[in-house]
């Protein structure tokens, strides 16, 4: 069996690249991303809110899924994020870090992983990120009927800061946890080229991992 782990800080292009994956190899089992969305639903404010109750449920269905797969008659799996919950762990807790990453890791090196982690600097992925950002605060000043200007303004403020600290954190979460991981890592570059080559590129980088013996 193979695994392929697409990885990188937010908004670094993840979900591009497993969506055009997904459409070139279309005989490949494609494992979204098990995320705050999936636990809260899709009108959750962000990962930056992410509560650690919610937290343990994204590491344990992660495990799970892990698990089953590695049950499972040798597949082809693509897996947007897998393992690279960790650095979230990590981030939250260091000390409930230390208590699961051996376990991952033994399982991930089981299911014969190699990462494709995407090199994205963090200002980059925030410009890219930050009009969903504002649309959520948007959403959310509605919900809770704020009228005041002035305390729209300093909702705003904070809110939007918050997002911006939690995506530049967890970019050096990621950087460091790569580091630590037993398990070959791929890096592929997304600063500068057009979108059109940064896929080409990803495209013929899994295909030259999923052929080799």
């Amino acid at each position: 069996m193979k695994t392929i782990i697409i990885a990188g800080s937010k908004s670094a292009g993840k979900t591009t690249l497993f969506n055009h994956l997904k459409k070139h190899l279309t005989k490949i089992h494609f494992q979204p991303e098990i995320n705050p969305y999936t636990i809260l639903g899709p009108n959750f404010a962000g990962g930056a809110f992410t509560p650690r109750q919610a937290q343990e449920q994204i590491l344990n269905l992660s495990y799970q899924v892990a698990t089953e797969l590695s049950n499972q008659p040798k597949p082809t799996v693509i897996w947007e994020t897998g393992i690279m919950v960790l650095a979230y762990v990590n981030h939250m807790d260091y000390r409930w870090y230390s208590e699961v990453k051996d376990k991952f890791f033994s399982l991930f090196q089981n299911l014969n992983t190699s990462i494709v982690y995407i090199q994205t600097k963090p200002e980059i992925c925030w410009t890219r990120r930050k009009m969903e950002y504002e649309q959520r605060i948007k959403k959310y000043l509605k919900e809770k009927k704020i009228k005041s200007i002035s305390e729209r303004v300093q909702i705003s403020r904070a809110r939007l800061k918050k997002y911006r600290t939690s995506l530049i954190q967890m970019a050096v979460e990621f950087n460091n946890l790569i580091t630590k991981l037993p398990l070959p890592i791929f890096y592929l570059d997304n600063n500068s080229r057009p979108e059109s080559d940064f896929l080409a590129k990803g495209l013929k980088l899994v295909q030259n991992i999923l052929n080799e013996n």
